[in-house]
């Protein structure tokens, strides 16, 4: 005799065959956390992970303030006000390389804004490509490149003058802020006014940049055919030496300008202040009366 099912009668425990003549026991329900712990192989009847053997390596939460004592007494170190920070060289040299072609910027002798510094640069500069220009300590700006020719034309196409001053332009180098000579050497023009017309050749205005310091280059429209009021040659010099003031020619001593440098002390050649509040003049003129 066949037993009957009522299908109006809901029954948790048991499953009815496609033929209805059978009934068979519902498959146990198997948890997330079965299922995480099942091997590869389960569904051919392999065995799951036996959680008592691997639960003393897991930590207890509970247990993590204690474990935390614990370690800080084993490993307790006198406080460090200064703790170093370890960075391998291979590390620091891949996080330079996005500054390679970078160019640190700053105006001698005055100080502008930063969209001011931002809108001038990236009209001058940004001929092919796009720039980006960081704000620095100590007014200055580091200008990032995506373009070469962009970085190239910046760097070696100077002079820079922003408002009548000299924009110093000069490599990104690591730890460039920290350096106590960080700004140092800069591109410059340099005039001899009241120049003899014999002398306005580039044979004679090189022979003089290269005496006084590092000659860059002449001025184009400086030549007999084309002469000025003075003759302009770009050198690099060296703002912690002594800059010259005065060139002598057959006995004859010609002044010597330097473009966009408004703070010389010409009385001893340095830069930073003017000759007529010079602390060393004003300090030895008193034992000059005596």
């Amino acid at each position: 005799m066949q037993d009957n099912v009522d299908f109006n009668q809901p029954c948790e425990d048991m499953e009815v065959s496609a033929s209805c003549k059978e009934v068979v026991p519902k498959a146990a329900k198997t948890s997330y956390k079965d299922t995480l712990l099942t091997m590869a192989g389960s569904s051919r009847g392999e065995d799951l992970i036996d959680m008592e053997e691997i639960s003393e390596d897991i930590p207890n939460p509970k247990d993590r303030w204690y474990q935390d004592s614990e370690r800080e007494n084993q490993e307790e170190r006198p406080f460090d006000p200064c703790p170093a920070i370890p960075i391998s060289k291979e590390d620091f040299d891949e996080w330079c390389k996005p500054w390679r072609s970078a160019l640190f910027v700053k105006l001698l002798g005055k100080r502008v804004g930063f969209s001011f510094m931002e809108q001038r640069l990236r009209r001058d500069w940004g001929k092919k490509g796009s720039i980006n220009v960081i704000d620095m300590d100590r007014d200055s700006f580091l200008v990032h490149f995506t373009d070469e020719d962009d970085y190239s034309y910046a760097l070696t196409e100077g002079p820079w003058m922003i408002v009548g001053h000299y924009l110093i332009v000069q490599r990104w180098r690591p730890f460039f802020l920290e350096s106590e000579k960080a700004v140092r050497k800069i591109a410059t023009w340099i005039r001899i006014p009241n120049l003899l017309i014999e002398l306005y050749n580039h044979k004679f205005l090189w022979r003089v940049g290269s005496t006084i310091r590092h000659m860059l280059k002449i001025d184009r429209t400086t030549s007999i055919h084309s002469r000025v009021q003075f003759a302009q040659i770009c050198m690099e010099i060296d703002l912690a030496r002594k800059l010259v003031p005065k060139i002598s020619i057959f006995g004859s001593e010609l002044n010597i300008e330097y473009e966009g440098l408004y703070q010389i002390c010409f009385t001893y050649g340095k830069y930073g202040h003017r000759s007529d509040i010079c602390q060393e003049a004003l300090v030895k003129k008193p034992a000059n009366n005596e």
